[in-house]
């Protein structure tokens, strides 16, 4: 028996039983198997996830990607996007040629918070233009306020805000959770102008 690395050409003596001599070649193509390997870290819901290759050889090699959620994919650097939380086995099917070699690995996909706020008043006088805010955000532990008025964000969870100037202000609150998920929404605050009577 032989158990070659390389393709390896192999000569067959035989003699007969009158003594006669015959010989024979033959070729073992050795082919090379690939090394599959990839990774992926966590992500939050809604976010892409891009796969990082390291199946070696680089090229010449084919793919076959399934995510653990239904989806699949042939290409070599794959995106995923997960629309549930939770933890997904993948797989991946490396094929050079007639050899092929696999790889395991998970992921996990976390929640993102859910924001919300109130504004009171939302309807104000320039007079009076000082805004209070009440987060009622689920899941949230840092806050970003942006009040629409080009002033610096603020990352108090219940701000109050004072416009100085009137019209219609866009608010974006984003939270962020304990896994650095975001989430955001917007509302809006009416400055009305006062009018000064003679």
């Amino acid at each position: 028996s032989a158990s070659p690395a390389l393709t390896t050409n192999y000569t067959v003596i035989g003699t007969d039983a009158f003594g006669c001599l015959n010989t024979d070649q033959t070729t073992l193509t050795i082919e090379p198997v690939p090394i599959a390997g990839f990774s992926g870290s966590s992500v939050c819901v809604g976010d892409t996830l891009s796969f990082e290759n390291t199946t070696l050889p680089a090229t010449g090699v084919t793919f076959v990607w399934n995510f653990g959620d239904g989806q699949t994919s042939t290409d070599s650097l794959p995106s995923v996007l997960y629309g549930t939380e939770g933890s997904f086995n993948v797989t991946m099917v490396a094929t050079l040629g007639n050899c092929s070699d696999d790889a395991n690995g998970s992921v996990t996909v976390n929640p993102t918070p859910t924001s919300l706020f109130s504004a009171d008043p939302s309807i104000a006088s320039a007079l009076e233009p000082l805004i209070h805010f009440e987060d009622f955000s689920e899941n949230a532990v840092s806050w970003s306020w942006n009040f629409g008025d080009y002033t610096p964000l603020s990352d108090e969870q219940h701000p109050a805000h004072f416009y100085g100037d009137t019209g219609v202000f866009v608010i974006w609150l984003t939270t962020y959770n304990t896994f650095g998920c975001p989430d955001s929404i917007a509302d809006s605050v009416y400055i009305s102008p006062f009018t000064t009577l003679y």
